[in-house]
């Protein structure tokens, strides 16, 4: 969270908001680790929860933070794709 707050200069509303957010978004990922399902199926079911919750945070950007946050996204997904790939996912 502070990454983001200083990444994107959020203000006070919208740091408690995006906060909520994420916090959110992590239970929902936990309960998803914990079920009982083929990998493969968690790993969508967990990108498809990443991909609602930057949704959810877009819309409480300004346009020049949202700018910002789509290069974050992409930043973190170029990240992730040697993980996804040696998963063959």
């Amino acid at each position: 969270m502070e990454n983001l707050k200083k990444e994107l200069t959020l203000d006070e509303l919208q740091e408690i908001a995006i906060s909520n957010i994420m916090t959110e978004s992590v239970k929902k990922s936990e309960v998803l680790r914990k079920k009982e399902m083929p990998q493969e199926d968690k790993m969508k079911e967990m990108q498809a929860e990443a991909d609602a919750t930057d949704i959810k945070i877009m819309y409480l950007l300004y346009k020049n933070q949202k700018v910002k946050y789509t290069e974050l996204i992409k930043e973190r997904k170029k990240g992730l794709k040697p993980f996804l790939e040696n998963k063959n996912l």
